[in-house]
């Protein structure tokens, strides 16, 4: 998930730049690119997730998981650099 990283510390530089009139673009933006990482994770890398479904774990729950971890990290380095300044 470097590619979500990245994309989180572009969001996030964008956002000190030019504050909150940009934010719901760049949350559209976080949005759809963790959908096109989820898309090219599921149709290339297919094989890697049989470790979890051994343990009983879903595809859509790690998906979920790593979603909603990688949003709340973007969100509070939103509100971090906002009240930093």
């Amino acid at each position: 998930m470097v590619i979500n990283g990245l994309v989180s510390l572009i969001t996030v530089w964008l956002f000190r730049e030019y504050g909150w009139d940009i934010l719901l673009l760049l949350f559209s933006f976080k949005v759809t690119m963790l959908g096109i990482t989820f898309y090219l994770v599921n149709a290339y890398r297919r094989a890697t997730f049989f470790y979890y479904y051994n343990l009983g774990i879903s595809k859509r729950f790690l998906f979920g998981w790593v979603a909603g971890v990688d949003l709340l990290i973007c969100i509070l380095l939103f509100v971090t650099i906002r009240y930093s300044i």
